[in-house]
C-alpha cells in the first residue's frame, strides 16, 4: 500500500493496520451478500473512521457487469436507505480493468447485477 500510505494517513488522521482483504466474483445469475445493500462496518460514527475500502478492479466495472451501487452522504446514517431511494440516488462505480476506488466503509452500497456471461472480479 506503499504509493496509498500519504492518503490512508490523511483519512486515519494517522497510523493504519490492514484489517483485510477478499474478493468476490460477480457472475450472471448469482446473488451474495454483496448484492445487498450494505456498509462494511456495523455501527456508525459521527467523527471517527474506523475503515476504508480500497476496492481494485481487476476487471472493467461496467453497469452491464455489475459495477457497485454507492450511495453518497449514507454514511452517517445507521439505518439502510429504503431499496427505492437507494436505487433512484446510488452513483456506480465504473472503472477500467486497474483502477482503484477507496470510500469510507460506512457508505451504504451493494454489487450491480451482472447480465453478461463473464465474471466480474
Amino acid at each position: 500500500m506503499a504509493p496509498l500510505d500519504p492518503l490512508l494517513q490523511n483519512f486515519f488522521s494517522g497510523n493504519y493496520v490492514l484489517n483485510s482483504y477478499g474478493g468476490v466474483i460477480n457472475q450472471r445469475g448469482s446473488l451474495a451478500y454483496v448484492h445487498n445493500i450494505h456498509r462494511d462496518v456495523r455501527f456508525t460514527s459521527d467523527t471517527r473512521r474506523f475503515m476504508l475500502n480500497v476496492l481494485v478492479m481487476l476487471d472493467d466495472f461496467t453497469v452491464e457487469n455489475g459495477a457497485t451501487h454507492l450511495l453518497s452522504g449514507s454514511q452517517n446514517s445507521s439505518t439502510p436507505p429504503d431499496k427505492l431511494l437507494f436505487s433512484n440516488a446510488a452513483s456506480r462505480a465504473t472503472g477500467l480493468r486497474g483502477s482503484i476506488l477507496l470510500f469510507d466503509s460506512r457508505i451504504w452500497h451493494a454489487a450491480g447485477t451482472n447480465i453478461t456471461d463473464q465474471p466480474r472480479r
